[in-house]
């Protein structure tokens, strides 16, 4: 007896039985199709497993009938949701690469016809969409820059014998003024004989106005204390 071509593109690659309208594609393995019962007994062998990514298809479902525009089949409706899933809400150029021919301005100009201008638009998008980022950004009047400097309680001589600048506050002369001398000559000689006397007296220079620095520091905080 002569079977159906059916039989032989529509059969379950598991039990060899003929699948019905609604079958089971395997997006990982190609040839696999299942039928629905193997597919629920989470049948595997070879390399199929049965985690895989997979599709529900239906033979009677015909992608080709059209939901707003008679241009535009069922099938471009769910590639045009997903892809603006996928890349997107605005970046229509991206969106368009899975919807050729269709410009990026028609796809948009279409976008927002039917899904945002219209019935669902009106019915699942919000009138006033509330901002969900939060602005830590202080006052101008709370910021660390506007803060007056404090108060020094000390006589005009003491702060110009300090020289102490308030609006800076800072002084104009540090502890060891000089200090910066220190370093101030060191550079690199390539033909010095001794590299490794060299390196080690540019250390020794730079720990010394390290050590200068603290001093300075710590004179400082004496003074504005």
């Amino acid at each position: 007896m002569e079977k159906s071509s059916r039989s032989t593109e529509g059969s379950c690659v598991k039990c060899k039985s003929e699948t019905d309208n609604v079958f089971i594609q395997c997006q990982e393995c190609p040839k696999v199709q299942l039928c629905v019962r193997c597919f629920a007994h989470g049948e595997e062998f070879g390399g199929h497993l049965k985690t895989h990514a997979y599709i529900v298809k239906d033979r009677d479902f015909s992608p080709s009938f059209t939901v707003f525009n008679p241009k535009w089949t069922a099938s471009e409706e769910k590639i045009l949701l997903d892809s603006i899933e996928q890349y997107g809400l605005g970046n229509w150029e991206d969106v368009s690469k899975n919807l050729s021919p269709k410009t990026p301005k028609e796809i948009e100009t279409y976008y927002n016809k039917f899904y945002v201008q219209s019935i669902i638009g009106k019915v699942f998008i919000p009138s006033e969409i509330p901002n969900r980022m939060t602005d830590h950004t202080p006052a101008v009047h709370e910021c660390v820059i506007s803060v007056a400097p404090p108060e020094i309680e000390a006589s005009k001589e003491d702060l110009l014998r300090l020289a102490y600048m308030p609006n800076r506050d800072d002084y104009e002369y540090e502890f060891d003024n000089e200090a910066e001398h220190i370093v101030c000559n060191l550079y690199d000689d390539a033909n010095a004989d001794d590299i490794e006397k060299g390196a080690s007296s540019s250390f020794d220079a730079v720990d010394s106005l390290r050590y200068e620095m603290r001093d300075c520091d710590i004179n400082k905080d004496i003074n504005n204390e």
